[in-house]
C-alpha cells in the first residue's frame, strides 16, 4: 500500500471543524474532496456468517404479508437517510436482532416484524470506516486480516514520526463520526449523505457501506442501493415477535408469537 499525501493536522482540523458547522453542500462536498485525497478507503468482502436483520414495528396487529414490505421502501416514500438520497431507497440492516431492534427505537409492548437476510450468490463487497483507529487503540475489528496490515503502515509512519500516524489517522476518525451523527436528522443527513456519495464513487465498485451503530454500542449495520439489494440479499426467515422489556446497552427481551414457513413465488409470505 502506498501511503497518499498526508494532510498537516492543523490543517484537516481546521477543515473538519469548519465541514461540520456547514450546511451548505457546496462547501461539505468540497472540503470532504480534499481529505478523502488523504484517505485510504478500505473496500472488503463482508464475510459475515450471521444473518443479517431488518426490524419493522407492527402498527395494525396485522405482519406484513409479502416480501416486499420487508426490504426498503417504495421511491415516491423514500425520504433522505444517513446514506440515501431522497428517492433513492436503501436497504438498511443490522448484523445483530438487538442491533435492527435497537435502530428503530422499539418500546415495550411493541409487535415487531424481525427479518433474516443472507447473501443469494456472493458476499456484499462494502465500504468501511473507523476500522484504522479502531486497531489502533486494541479493539477487536470486524476485519480480522486489518490488524497485520494496519500495523505494517503505523511502523512505517512512526519511522517518519509520531505526527504522521496522526494525520493518517485523523481522516479515519473524522468519517466514522460523520457516519455516526447522532443529531443528523436535524440537518436531513448532509454530511453522511454527501460522505457517502463521494466515498462510493472514490472506491472500486462497492456494493454498499458498513458503519458503526448509534443505537447500540459497538454493533455494525450495513447499508445497501436497492439495484444491490435485489443483486445480492434474500430475506431468508421472518418472524412476528413481541417486545417483553427494553434493557439499556441495546438488550431487549421478547417473545416470538410465529415465524415464517416460507415464501411463494410472488413473495408471499407463509406463516
Amino acid at each position: 500500500m502506498t501511503i497518499k499525501l498526508l494532510m498537516p493536522l492543523e490543517q484537516i482540523e481546521d477543515l473538519a471543524n469548519q465541514i461540520k458547522r456547514s450546511n451548505d453542500p457546496k462547501f461539505i462536498e468540497e472540503g470532504l474532496k480534499k481529505i478523502i485525497e488523504t484517505y485510504d478507503v478500505i473496500s472488503f468482502e463482508c464475510q459475515y456468517s450471521r444473518p443479517y436483520f431488518r426490524a419493522r414495528v407492527i402498527e395494525n396487529g396485522k405482519p406484513f404479508s409479502n416480501l416486499s414490505e420487508l426490504t426498503y421502501p417504495p421511491k415516491n416514500l423514500v425520504k433522505e437517510g444517513r446514506v440515501n438520497e431522497v428517492g433513492s431507497p436503501f436497504l438498511y440492516l443490522s448484523f445483530t436482532p438487538d442491533t435492527a431492534l435497537a435502530e428503530i427505537k422499539v418500546k415495550e409492548g411493541d409487535l415487531v416484524q424481525l427479518s433474516g437476510f443472507l447473501p443469494k450468490h456472493r458476499l456484499p463487497r462494502a465500504i468501511i470506516l473507523g476500522e484504522y483507529q479502531r486497531v489502533t487503540k486494541g479493539n477487536v475489528s470486524f476485519m480480522q486480516d486489518l490488524i497485520g496490515f494496519v500495523g505494517e503502515i503505523l511502523d512505517d509512519l512512526e519511522k517518519k514520526g509520531r505526527p504522521h500516524i496522526h494525520c493518517f489517522l485523523y481522516p479515519d476518525l473524522f468519517f466514522d463520526e460523520i457516519l455516526r451523527m447522532p443529531n443528523a436528522s436535524e440537518t436531513k443527513y448532509i454530511h453522511s449523505r454527501i460522505l457517502t456519495k463521494l466515498l462510493m464513487n472514490n472506491s472500486n465498485d462497492p456494493d454498499g457501506i458498513v458503519y458503526h451503530s448509534i443505537a447500540d454500542l459497538g454493533s455494525y449495520n450495513i447499508a445497501l442501493p436497492a439495484a444491490k439489494a435485489d443483486e445480492l440479499m434474500k430475506c431468508d426467515q421472518t418472524a412476528l415477535i413481541k417486545v417483553k422489556r427494553v434493557f439499556s446497552y441495546g438488550i431487549f427481551d421478547f417473545d416470538i408469537i410465529k415465524i415464517s414457513k416460507g415464501f411463494t413465488e410472488n413473495g408471499n409470505i407463509l406463516w
